[in-house]
């Protein structure tokens, strides 16, 4: 299904931000339509859950992680509710969503609403990863590493720095001074390289924008 119209009407308010309207942890724009579906933001709290529940309706996974997330917050009117996130979020790990099992794992492994599983967790950031979940993927290589895998770790940590996530290359670094054959010098320079690439790739004027509006505390 189509993804809930929010970060791209957040965009829209860092570009233009003339008129605002706070909608839990965001501030967004309530007059420029959406830029990519055209649709004009949300102007409360009620309606923007109302179009989240339209979409839930319809088995949207975004949509049940983005209620998800703020059950697991206390935000946008939820109140702080651990076990009504879990269960939002395991509906949506069922309906495909790899952000969910990426959270579902965290929930594991941090033992907010649920007794710790690393086991558990793991199996989330597994499931996540194949799904294609950079931040699972990362959190799945700290637990290999942790478990005495280090190798099955570097190789993790190549795939998540060659998407440009910055731990990925940090854990690089880590395995490489560590001196045990586990990341050749050629190894680490190839995966700057391509952590370089993929960050440039992801590079644009509303990136930096919303960098230095968050920079700056939201102001």
């Amino acid at each position: 299904g189509k993804i809930v119209c929010f970060r791209c009407t957040h965009a829209a308010n860092l570009k233009m931000p003339t008129k605002v309207a706070q909608l839990g942890r965001l501030q967004i724009s309530v007059s420029p339509p959406c830029p990519f579906c055209r649709a004009r933001a949300p102007s409360s709290i009620k309606e923007m859950n109302e179009r989240i529940a339209k979409r839930m309706a319809l088995d949207d996974a975004n949509a049940y992680c983005q209620i998800a997330g703020d059950y697991s917050l206390g935000d946008s009117g939820k109140p702080l509710d651990y076990g009504r996130a879990f269960e939002l979020y395991t509906r949506a790990a069922a309906l495909g969503s790899p952000d969910a099992h990426y959270e579902l794992g965290n929930m594991y492994r941090s033992g907010k609403g649920r007794d710790i599983n690393v086991k558990k967790a793991k199996h989330h950031y597994q499931l996540g990863a194949i799904g294609g979940s950079v931040p699972a993927r990362s959190n799945l290589a700290v637990i290999e590493a942790q478990q005495g895998k280090a190798k099955r770790a570097m190789k993790h940590f190549k795939i998540t720095a060659r998407n440009g996530f910055g731990k990925g290359i940090e854990g690089l670094r880590v395995g490489y001074s560590q001196g045990l054959g586990l990341v050749t010098k050629e190894e680490l320079d190839e995966a700057l390289l391509a952590y370089k690439a993929a960050v440039d790739e992801m590079k644009s004027e509303e990136r930096d924008i919303a960098a230095k509006y968050l920079a700056g505390g939201g102001r």
